[in-house]
């Protein structure tokens, strides 16, 4: 009769590390999530702040702007690609060189361009 006993007691406490347990399964996925949400945002809001440097040689279109950078991102990594398979590996650094140059141009010209509302 005691075992009967114990055993109500034990289940109890189970319950409640079970619990336990599950709650703080869900607290690490929510907070992983909403962290990976903030740094997807981030770069959301840093390209979109590119994108509308375009506007400067008349480009109103924000899909165009982004157009633009996807064309220069993507020719830019297919030009390095290209040249590791060609054999001219020694002349990627340059490509890497102009694009982190143009790329941080970009930057500049947007924090100037950024006007708050």
């Amino acid at each position: 009769m005691n075992q009967v006993k114990n055993r109500d007691n034990g289940c109890g406490f189970l319950t409640l590390l079970l619990l336990l347990f599950i709650w703080s399964i869900g607290t690490i996925a929510f907070w992983t999530v909403n962290i990976f949400a903030a740094i997807g945002t981030t770069f959301i809001l840093l390209i979109d702040s590119l994108a509308n440097i375009f506007t400067i040689i008349g480009i109103k279109n924000p899909a165009i702007g982004w157009l633009l950078l996807g064309c220069f991102f993507g020719g830019s990594l297919g030009l390095s690609q290209g040249l590791k398979r060609t054999g001219h590996s020694s002349q990627v650094y340059k490509v890497y060189l102009v694009a982190a140059a143009v790329f941080f141009m970009l930057q500049i010209v947007a924090y100037s361009k950024w006007q708050p509302r």
